[in-house]
């Protein structure tokens, strides 16, 4: 309730930005309160059919099949103990946000989509060839099964598992590698991977320019 109360009061304050400021400046407003509001959330997703079970720093979890926990962790070291029984460790910087545990070490897909038609200069994705369980994939892509998906900023995704791709970005004047790039930008999604097996072919054929 304390989350929503906040960030109603936040929605508030940017539509009135919006208004005042326009769609560039709104952005950079946004990603400024991003910063402060999601420092440390984290995502627990299970994309697999059961439910799992896991340790992390001392306290067991469990959630269901097909489903994300919401978590907050600190900055500094963390240790996992897997569904498996495995124990592994991340570390969480002072910058992640909205980044993902993924205690099933599932292989997610970050796809990514170039906005404007200069010359990318903020992130370079060549087309890869890669598989993803049984299926084949070609595209400007590449693939994670970390326990621990860390997001700084925009980096590695900007849009999160359900988050879709927007169809206008606004260059924010407040990082370096938007500001000397303001013709073209290179931006990520992150997916699942059935979601993302079902959103390929359209992802496919938008990168070819059908």
């Amino acid at each position: 309730m304390k989350r929503f109360v906040k960030l109603f009061g936040i929605f508030t304050l940017l539509m009135s930005l919006l208004l005042i400021t326009g769609c560039g400046r709104y952005q950079a407003f946004k990603s400024v309160l991003d910063e402060i509001i999601y420092k440390g959330t984290t995502y627990v997703d299970n994309p697999t059919d059961a439910s799992v079970t896991f340790t992390l720093d001392g306290t067991s979890y469990t959630v269901d099949a097909h489903s994300v926990k919401e978590i907050d962790l600190k900055e500094g070291a963390h240790t996992l103990v897997t569904p498996k029984g495995e124990t592994k460790t991340f570390t969480v910087s002072q910058y992640d946000m909205k980044s993902i545990l993924n205690p099933t070490e599932t292989t997610y897909a970050i796809w990514y989509v170039q906005y404007g038609e200069g010359k990318v200069g903020n992130v370079q994705h060549g087309e890869v060839t890669t598989s993803i369980g049984n299926d084949v994939y070609v595209g400007p892509m590449t693939t994670r099964s970390d326990i621990y998906i860390a997001r700084r900023g925009k980096y590695p995704f900007r849009y999160g598992l359900d988050e879709p791709f927007e169809e206008v970005v606004y260059v924010n004047e407040r990082d370096p590698n938007e500001k000397g790039n303001p013709d073209a930008l290179v931006f990520g999604k992150i997916y699942r991977p059935m979601e993302f097996k079902e959103a390929y072919p359209k992802l496919y054929k938008e990168y070819l320019g059908e």
